[in-house]
């Protein structure tokens, strides 16, 4: 780590802890007082950070800072309050379809915005804990940890990252991810957002059941 990303850093003081076993919390910058979260990653993909940082999402958070040093990369973006799906899911046990259709909507068009970069970047964990909902409704996308970009001469992932149930069969070295990994994981996690259950335990009934089994082919 060099002088300037030392200083860089420097700037950011522990706040509270947000996921504190897996190296997130927030952090307030000492200057502004604006309020960041700050991420240690021991898996990560350098280069999607980089391109995110350099090239924002709409609908992912900012990026700010980027260190890395010795196998670790310290990444300070926006804090984006609200509750996470998962958070959703524990208190309600499911959503309305109505609110799963708007939510799956806006978790669409971020994805296409990834899809669409060049190169194209596959997030690859795309699960109810990783989306935040704001209170005025807007959906997130976070953690870009086994997030990688789309290569055309890999025969299969070297790789293997993602959540059991979520993550598409490619993922497990069967084959390389594709834009088609997110869109399998966004079916799976359409099913959990109806009736608690991944689509291999119970299917979702109801008009989306065949979007949910489509999206998982």
């Amino acid at each position: 780590m060099n002088l300037a990303d030392r200083t860089a850093l420097s700037y950011y003081r522990p706040a509270g802890d947000i996921r504190p076993e897996h190296g997130i919390c927030l952090v307030q910058h000492s200057l502004t007082g604006k309020f960041y979260v700050q991420k240690r990653l021991t898996v990560y993909n350098a280069e999607v950070y980089q391109a995110l940082l350099a090239h924002p999402v709409p609908g992912t958070p900012r990026i700010f800072e980027l260190v890395e040093d010795e196998g670790v990369l310290t990444v300070i973006e926006e804090y984006l309050p609200g509750n996470s799906l998962q958070e959703l899911l524990d208190e309600k046990g499911c959503l309305p379809e109505p609110q799963v259709i708007d939510i799956i909507s806006q978790i669409l068009v971020i994805v296409r915005s990834l899809h669409h970069a060049s190169p194209a970047i596959i997030h690859r964990d795309i699960k109810p804990s990783n989306v935040i909902l704001t209170e005025d409704g807007i959906v997130k996308l976070l953690d870009f940890n086994a997030a990688k970009f789309v290569s055309d001469n890999k025969s299969r992932d070297t790789v293997l990252l993602g959540t059991s149930g979520f993550a598409a069969p490619e993922q497990y070295g069967f084959a390389p991810s594709g834009v088609q990994t997110d869109l399998y994981s966004i079916g799976v996690l359409m099913n959990v957002l109806l009736n608690g259950s991944l689509p291999s335990e119970r299917l979702a009934d109801g008009r989306l059941s065949t979007i949910i089994a489509n999206a998982r082919r």
